[in-house]
């Protein structure tokens, strides 16, 4: 079979073009994603630092918590800062997720403060028995 030489070098070219046409759309979309997941990984790391820095402000505002109890005669016990941190983060959570209702959010609300309630519970049990891994 005899293919004229001009012939073959535009179907040369042509695959060339087309070869490269393919790379590039391949090459963009490999960005995209990538681009797509360090968005997402950023939110997450924003969503933790804002977190731990609503904890500690938190933290450092109930502080003073017990000596103006301790002046109306009350006592008053300041959950350990694991508290803080871990209700901080799951409030976090709540917040980010546009999915949810109004009564969604009511109720896991309300679970976030049933849970941080037994998680304080816990974590001032193992503190006054000394045992720092609940297993």
């Amino acid at each position: 079979m005899n293919i004229d030489p001009s012939v073959l070098y535009k179907l040369i070219a042509v695959v060339g073009v087309f070869s490269a046409i393919f790379a590039a759309g391949v090459s963009a979309l490999f960005q995209l994603i990538n681009g797509w997941r360090e968005r997402i990984a950023a939110d997450k790391r924003h969503l933790r630092d804002l977190a731990l820095k609503t904890a500690i402000e938190k933290f450092k505002i109930e502080t003073d918590l017990p000596a103006h109890f301790a002046k109306s005669g009350k006592e008053w016990k300041q959950p350990p800062f694991d508290a803080y941190v871990i209700h901080a983060v799951r409030l976090m959570e709540i917040a980010q997720d546009t999915s949810l209702s109004t009564d969604e959010v009511a109720r896991k609300l309300s679970g976030l403060r049933d849970f941080s309630r037994t998680a304080v519970r816990t974590m001032r049990g193992q503190r006054q028995t000394g045992d720092s891994d609940p297993d």
